[in-house]
């Protein structure tokens, strides 16, 4: 009886070591660390807004306007909001685009102007700048001369003023001529105030703003911008898949979208401004939209509407290298 419990005893200790041996053998997987996320370092970097203002001053007199143009690095297009801020009261018009007049309220004191949008890729920009408004001028009295005053001859006749001459453009590409088209009629006149005569490193192959101020435009004449480039002119739209070409004008201040030149290659271009009349404004748009499929928008002289005439134009260098 004695010998069959311990042999029972001995059944269950070999077990229990059996257990052991086995749990012991048994091999629990160490667990892979936790992998550290990687901070992502690129990060989204805003264009630049730099304000191009007509005439050029941070001080104004009460009532009077000043033409403003944003040009934007690297170029694109983004819609931007005007606002202004300020103790004079002025306003800004369009409050949309990216060329607007600022006009300066009835009182003294600073106004601040504000541009700000998003860009396609979502990134948000903002810029600023500000008009110190001054009081109307005050003209003195004028002088009364004594009934004895006897004026006195001058001694010596003035040396006239010596003017100078433009000598062009300091450009390092081939020099183009063109001939200037028919000049505007009914004292149209206009300026370029982005970008300017001579400017060089105007990005090539990209929209790019291009505005200005222009004046006494009959209300029956269309703004156009024409790029003038290997002995052709290229018509600028906003959009000429939806036929928006011309150059917007609004009190004064006109702009449009352009794409100039060829991309990678320094080129001498004529930016030229011109009016139409109604009927040929609507045929130039119609044929630039049924020029799209083909991406000619090339026009030579004999080719461009014959109402067209020149309102002003300047020259420009493009970014890249010398190409043939």
């Amino acid at each position: 009886m004695l010998s069959k419990r311990r042999n029972n005893l001995l059944a269950v200790a070999t077990l229990v070591v059996a257990l052991g041996v086995l749990a012991g053998c048994t091999h629990t997987p160490t667990p892979l660390p936790t992998p550290t996320p990687i901070p992502l370092t690129a990060t989204l970097v805003p264009p630049t807004v730099e304000f191009v203002i007509q005439p050029s001053t941070q001080e104004i007199t009460v009532g009077l306007e000043v033409a403003i143009v944003a040009k934007i690095e690297p170029p694109q297009k983004i819609d931007l909001t005007w606002s202004v801020t300020g103790t004079s009261g002025g306003k800004v018009f369009p409050e949309k685009g990216w060329a607007v007049i600022y006009t300066a309220g009835g009182n003294p004191g600073t106004d601040i102007v504000t541009a700000e949008g998003t860009t396609a890729g979502g990134v948000w920009i903002k810029q600023s700048t500000s008009f110190k408004v001054n009081p109307p001028l005050t003209l003195p009295p004028p002088i009364t001369l004594s009934p004895t005053f006897t004026p006195v001859p001058p001694t010596a006749t003035p040396t006239p003023t010596k003017l100078l001459t433009p000598t062009g453009c300091n450009f390092t590409s081939r020099k183009m001529i063109r001939s200037p088209l028919p000049p505007a009629s009914g004292g149209a006149t206009a300026s370029f105030l982005a970008p300017q005569e001579c400017e060089t490193g105007i990005p090539a192959d990209t929209g790019i703003s291009v505005g200005g101020t222009a004046t006494n435009v009959p209300r029956d004449r269309f703004l156009w911008l024409l790029n003038y480039a290997s002995g052709n002119y290229y018509p600028q739209c906003d959009n000429v898949s939806k036929g928006e070409c011309g150059a917007n004008l609004s009190r004064g201040t006109w702009g449009v979208m352009a794409y100039l030149g060829r991309r990678d290659c320094k080129e001498q271009l004529h930016l030229v401004l011109v009016t139409v009349n109604e009927s040929d404004n609507a045929r130039l748009t119609q044929e630039m939209v049924q020029r799209v499929p083909s991406g000619d928008f090339g026009f030579t002289r004999g080719k461009l509407p014959s109402s067209i005439e020149e309102v002003a134009s300047i020259e420009v260098e493009t970014a890249g290298g010398i190409c043939n």
